[in-house]
């Protein structure tokens, strides 16, 4: 899983598309919401966390929402996420859940 979202991110420098990557503190269970500096037509949002679910929807030209869970069940309080933001080539902008665990 991991191997792809790499091929996945190269695809998108490689292309010369405008991208933003940061890191941000969520807490568990909570949605956070993430403003995107860059202006952005359709972005696309990768995101992960050391030993946690990450979960990004409402994502918009200017701004997306996260929320993290523990791969185990325990409470993990606040973590941070990095995040990756490129401009989409084609397609519609969706909600997804990836188990980075």
């Amino acid at each position: 899983m991991k191997l792809l979202a790499l091929v996945l991110l190269m695809s998108f420098l490689i292309k010369g598309y405008a991208d933003e990557r940061a890191d941000v503190m969520a807490n568990d269970g909570e949605w956070t919401k993430v403003n995107i500096a860059d202006n952005f037509i359709d972005p696309v949002v990768f995101a992960g966390a050391q030993n946690a679910i990450v979960g990004i929807r409402n994502v918009t030209q200017d701004s997306f929402e996260i929320r993290v869970h523990s791969c185990t069940g325990d409470t993990i309080g606040s973590t941070y996420v990095s995040y990756y933001v490129a401009e989409r080539e084609d397609g519609t902008v969706q909600e997804y859940m990836h188990d980075g665990c």
